[in-house]
């Protein structure tokens, strides 16, 4: 019983943290909005920055998301 309870809590602690990166992932600063606007020859670095940058916090929310998932489901199959 114990066991199950901080497993799902383990398990949730997962899913927060990769809901958080994942939604980081989409949010962008004033700043950034503004750099990523502005128009540049050949190509806009700020750009591919910011993608590169989304690309990974999606990439660790995701597979924060999944972990805690399954650790939540093993609390469940664990007696």
């Amino acid at each position: 019983m114990i066991r199950n309870i901080i497993l799902n809590t383990i398990g949730l602690v997962f899913n927060v943290a990769g809901a958080t990166f994942f939604g980081l992932a989409f949010i962008l600063r004033s700043k950034t909005i503004k750099e990523i606007a502005t128009t540049k020859w050949n190509k806009n670095q700020d750009v591919l920055e910011w993608l590169k940058k989304s690309r990974r916090e999606g990439v660790i929310g995701l597979v924060l998301l999944v972990l805690g998932f399954f650790i939540q489901a093993s609390a469940q199959f664990i007696n």
